[in-house]
């Protein structure tokens, strides 16, 4: 069965993709930065504040790879 989608699906389907790419990333910067500030209250120390602000992106990178191999490796 081969089933077509209109020109008009598509485009509310790019749209959503696009809107739910950019609220997850402010979403996730914004709460990476929140705990970096949450750290410099709590330690009073602005080294684990960056340092919080350094290794929060390290292992976002760190598990791409791996969790991109996963996914498409799985049948969906």
């Amino acid at each position: 069965m081969d089933t077509q989608i209109s020109n008009r699906q598509s485009v509310i389907q790019i749209v959503k993709a696009a809107s739910s790419d950019i609220m997850t990333t402010l979403g996730g910067d914004t709460f990476g930065f929140a705990l970096g500030l949450m750290l410099l209250h709590t330690t009073h120390s602005a080294m684990s504040f960056g340092l919080g602000s350094i290794i929060y992106p390290l292992v976002g990178l760190l598990l791409v790879i791996p969790v991109g191999n996963l996914v498409d490796h799985q049948p969906h």
